[in-house]
């Protein structure tokens, strides 16, 4: 089994966490713990220890992220490179929502961002890269 097998594993494996402490994180009021200084906070660490949902929420998406720039760099076929494309937007998306949820954006970003949250996940289950 090469890196990239084992990548294209925890990509598969976690996808869907993102969403899930997303979720969670909205759900439980956690949404601006961190504030609006995206994308991180000083002592996130320490927050996600203590529980804080968006801390994990951003930790485990920007696992996700990188391991996706990783697998693009090794594998270079189309899938790779749609996921980290997917990577990408979906930061984007995630800095708008902390603007709507600050009431500095329209809430359509907040949805979208759930929306394409889905998708990320559908994509990397069914659409795996292959090494």
């Amino acid at each position: 089994m090469t890196l990239a097998d084992i990548l294209v594993i925890l990509q598969i494996v976690t996808s869907a966490a993102p969403a899930l402490f997303g979720s969670l994180a909205e759900a439980y009021g956690y949404s601006l713990a961190l504030g609006t200084s995206w994308p991180y906070q000083r002592g996130i660490l320490r927050l996600a220890q203590a529980g804080d949902l968006e801390a994990w929420h951003l930790i485990i998406a920007t696992t996700l992220g990188a391991n996706a720039l990783i697998l693009a760099a090794l594998v270079r076929d189309a899938n790779a490179i749609s996921s980290l494309a997917l990577s990408v937007g979906s930061a984007l998306l995630g800095f708008a929502t902390l603007r709507v949820l600050a009431g500095r954006t329209p809430a359509f970003f907040h949805g979208l961002h759930e929306t394409h949250g889905m998708l990320c996940a559908y994509v990397f289950e069914v659409l795996p890269s292959s090494p």
